[in-house]
């Protein structure tokens, strides 16, 4: 289903940002025609302007000049002196006829209602708009008419610009443009692809391990279910070994409440609905309490706890002060489980001015320590680092508890080794300054 999604995503993500590239695409190719053909005008104007200016008011026409314009600027010109044709100084190959040419010009003109050799128009000073024209085999030219008297000669002067061939011109544009949107467009599928499931990574990540806690946490009640369940069924075949069976079903049940019990508040974690009643807590004081209560009563097989506060005043934290206590529980109780039974363990606390949560617990044992491939696990859920589950009270959940309730006081929760031997678990809280 997950991966169905995230195809999807890929696909949708990548169309519609294609999509947008073609759409952009689009628009600059036609601003760029726009803006060439713009160009294209106003260069086209100005060669009009440089030629009016250098032949106004002379009857000599500068041969050399005007050949190297029109040769530099793939210009056509024509002149008429009171209605002679004067020789073409320079010619630049066409496709279509040259004479063709002043003909579509001279019928631009004339469907404005201007005609070009009437006595009005050949004594009077005018320049006409600028006329695109289509040649014959579809290439395109830019046409315009200008005439002025001067010293008794009417001067008419048609004046042509060969632009580049429309076809090959507009295709390389279509080609370069269509190129670099399916070049675009096969990064913007990468760059999909590659984010897409880099964001969904998460996701699948909390899936799985979302499957493997349901099927641990299954696999903790179905045992406690079927002693109870095998329990009952002795009792009804046989009910005089109630007496007998029932502290096995009370025992089993207990077990069942207690997992139920840290199955929620995982969830609730998860959910980011844990509560805590946050208050000023007396940390020191807090320390004693775990420690008296873990040598009068958690410790049945006496192991030596060793407790060490730091000779400075223990600053006071800001949590919630039964959680605070669970978390200690927990490592307390764990190290009890692993320590060698003739060296005990280590509770201590002291602060820290080396970073800004700088009030530190450490509970120490002395047992075989955690090999460092197991470190990044032995916060996961239903996970114990021997690997055994022989041990009816615990089910790998409290590492994980221990670490949620550290993160919702704004702290970190790491193990070290012990020198010689043995797991140091590390707390980190912020102080209340």
């Amino acid at each position: 289903m997950l991966k169905k999604l995230k195809n999807r995503l890929i696909v949708f993500y990548g169309l519609s940002a294609t999509a947008i590239l073609a759409v952009v695409m689009v628009v600059v190719f036609i601003m760029n025609t726009l803006q060439q053909n713009q160009y294209q005008r106003n260069l086209f104007q100005n060669n009009v302007t440089q030629i009016v200016d250098q032949l106004t008011n002379t009857s000599t026409i500068k041969t050399k000049w005007l050949i190297q314009f029109q040769e530099s600027n793939n210009l056509l010109v024509r002149i008429e002196d009171n209605g002679v044709v004067i020789p073409a100084y320079f010619q630049i190959h066409t496709k279509t006829d040259q004479s063709e040419l002043y003909e579509i010009l001279e019928g631009e003109i004339a469907s404005e209602g201007m005609i070009l050799d009437s006595t009005v128009f050949s004594n009077r000073n005018y320049t006409s708009d600028i006329y695109k024209l289509g040649g014959s085999f579809d290439e395109s030219y830019l046409g315009c008419v200008t005439s002025f008297v001067s010293n008794d000669n009417a001067r008419l002067i048609y004046i042509i610009k060969i632009l580049d061939q429309p076809g090959l011109n507009t295709s390389y544009l279509v080609l370069r443009y269509g190129l670099l949107t399916l070049g675009g467009s096969l990064l913007l599928f990468l760059f999909s692809f590659f984010f897409i499931n880099k964001v969904v990574k998460p996701v699948e990540e909390g899936q799985q391990k979302q499957v493997e806690f349901i099927a641990a946490a299954s696999h903790e009640l179905r045992s406690p279910l079927t002693v109870i369940r095998t329990g009952i069924s002795t009792i009804r075949k046989n009910p005089e070994k109630s007496d007998s069976i029932l502290p096995h079903i009370e025992s089993e049940s207990d077990r069942m409440v207690t997992l139920i019990n840290d199955l929620l508040l995982l969830a609730a974690a998860d959910a980011k609905t844990w509560p805590l009643a946050m208050d000023s807590v007396d940390i020191e004081t807090l320390i004693i309490e775990v420690y008296d209560t873990f040598c009068s009563l958690y410790n049945e097989q006496k192991i030596p706890i060793e407790l060490k506060l730091s000779d400075d005043v223990l600053p006071l934290v800001i949590g919630d002060c039964d959680r605070i206590k669970q978390v200690l529980t927990i490592l307390m109780d764990n190290a009890l489980r692993y320590t060698d039974k003739n060296k005990g363990i280590l509770l201590r606390a002291y602060n820290s001015h080396k970073r800004n949560l700088d009030f530190v617990i450490e509970v120490v044992d002395y047992g075989p320590g955690i090999p460092d491939e197991q470190k990044i696990h032995v916060f996961d859920r239903f996970y114990q680092a021997d690997f055994s589950r022989t041990a009816k009270k615990h089910y790998g959940l409290g590492l994980s508890i221990a670490k949620e309730l550290v993160l919702k006081h704004g702290g970190t929760l790491q193990v070290l080794d012990t020198p010689n031997g043995g797991a140091t678990f590390r707390i980190h809280l912020p102080s209340q300054g």
